[in-house]
């Protein structure tokens, strides 16, 4: 990872944190995101708490795109959606990213 000079300004959305690049660096191919910084927890996410009910967050809302709490799974907001624990939700986004860059680079070979 090349680290870009901090005085630069580069114009942009982080792909990661969806927001204005800030201390932005590029991988050898070029993509810019900005500079992570390390988890204090040691594992990111191992604690996530709901911001409304401050609770831990169990489930993933497949139609909101939330981390939801026990409180925000029951309420009426999320009744008619789709949630899955977020063990799941990993395993199912992880098989989906894999299926995803296996046909991709069947169809760059194909090129």
């Amino acid at each position: 990872m090349v680290s870009l000079r901090e005085n630069s300004r580069e114009e942009g959305i982080c792909p990661i944190c969806q927001e204005h690049l800030k201390e932005a660096v590029s991988t050898d191919c070029g993509h810019l995101f900005c500079r992570v910084k390390p988890c204090s927890e040691g594992v990111c996410g191992a604690t996530y708490i709901c911001h409304s009910h401050q609770k831990k967050v169990c489930w993933f809302c497949e139609e909101s795109r939330l981390l939801l709490c026990i409180e925000c799974l029951v309420s009426p907001e999320h009744k008619f959606h789709c949630e899955l624990a977020i063990e799941d939700a990993i395993s199912h986004y992880k098989e989906r990213l894999n299926r995803r860059s296996r046909k991709l680079r069947k169809d760059i070979g194909e090129l």
